[in-house]
């Protein structure tokens, strides 16, 4: 090449569909510019989620790992999938996205069930991992019957405060996060407070 390729790209859309089945069913309207050269992206721009639903699955107590010398043979389009993600290994990304959170988003999963609010900017510089700034906060003002509510100890707890905090790993949050229930003239309840990878659990009374 005389001069090195250098493509730039605008991209904008109105309640476009994402489906990862059966994690998450989003409609999102991005407003993103790309700068692609060889074995380099630059991504920046918004993301707005003004509906989507997150439904985690839990993993079965009862499933077996594979054995050790247990091979897998891709095929077809899983084969293609993987082929693409090596070769993506090899690009160095610089994202610097906005991502906002409309009145529509609806968690569901681990014995929690709110919606969602707020907001996060993400960056991701070279081969380094995603970062996350912001907040995301359970809706504690919802509308009758759109409550947060957390399932705990076979009981159905009503969310008093619940903030994720983002500064940092966007794999690692900080929780503030508190559950109760009002048993005669008693609150009792469950808080929730610490990383994601190791969050502290304590039961308490008002």
């Amino acid at each position: 090449w005389l001069h090195e390729p250098d493509l730039a790209l605008h991209l904008t859309g109105s309640q476009l569909a994402v489906r990862q089945k059966p994690l998450m069913n989003a409609k999102v309207n991005p407003d993103l510019t790309l700068k692609v050269k060889p074995y380099w992206l630059g991504v920046t721009g918004k993301v707005e989620v003004p509906q989507a639903l997150f439904q985690p699955q839990a993993l079965s107590d009862k499933a077996i790992p594979l054995s050790p010398d247990v091979q897998i043979i891709q095929l077809g389009e899983q084969q293609a999938r993987a082929h693409l993600a090596k070769t993506m290994q090899k690009w160095a990304i610089d994202a610097d996205v906005d991502l906002l959170l409309g009145d529509q988003v609806q968690f569901q999963g681990f014995g929690l069930s709110s919606l969602l609010t707020g907001g996060l900017r993400l960056q991701q510089h070279a081969q380094q991992g995603m970062q996350a700034n912001g907040e995301i906060e359970l809706n504690v003002k919802a509308d009758k019957g759109k409550e947060p509510k957390y399932e705990a100890y076979g009981q159905t707890l009503n969310i008093r405060k619940g903030q994720i905090l983002f500064a940092g790993s966007v794999s690692q949050p900080a929780l503030n996060i508190e559950a109760i229930k009002t048993i005669d003239t008693k609150v009792v309840g469950v808080r929730v407070e610490g990383r994601a990878n190791a969050p502290t659990v304590q039961l308490f009374s008002d």
